[in-house]
């Protein structure tokens, strides 16, 4: 069983995810279309908070490592949830560029 601890450390991580996705959508929103623009400023956000990033995949392996499969599961699915239209106004924002795969690539730096 998962301390309470580690389920809060678990909810910080998600909530520090979610943050960083709702950041990409505003850069992405705010871009309006404009490939270069987009570029830029996900160029300057992975570049600002590419160590909050990257240590927030490694503890959120940490964490995740630590629960039972079942508690994964349980969390993972509560996870996605609390994403999902996150992730899906991103995806329909990404499709109004001219290079939505371009856009996508770069993405995948941040997740």
């Amino acid at each position: 069983m998962v301390l309470a601890g580690s389920q809060s450390e678990a909810e910080r991580l998600q909530a520090e995810s979610l943050f960083h996705l709702e950041k990409v959508l505003y850069i992405l929103e705010h871009a309006h279309g404009k490939m270069d623009v987009a570029m830029s400023e996900l160029d300057k956000f992975i570049k600002k908070n590419h160590e909050r990033l990257e240590a927030n995949r490694r503890d959120g392996r940490r964490v995740m490592s630590q629960m039972t499969p079942d508690e994964r599961k349980s969390f993972s699915k509560r996870a996605m949830e609390r994403v999902k239209s996150v992730k899906e106004r991103i995806d329909t924002v990404v499709r109004t560029f001219p290079d939505p795969p371009r856009i996508f690539r770069k993405l995948r730096e941040i997740q």
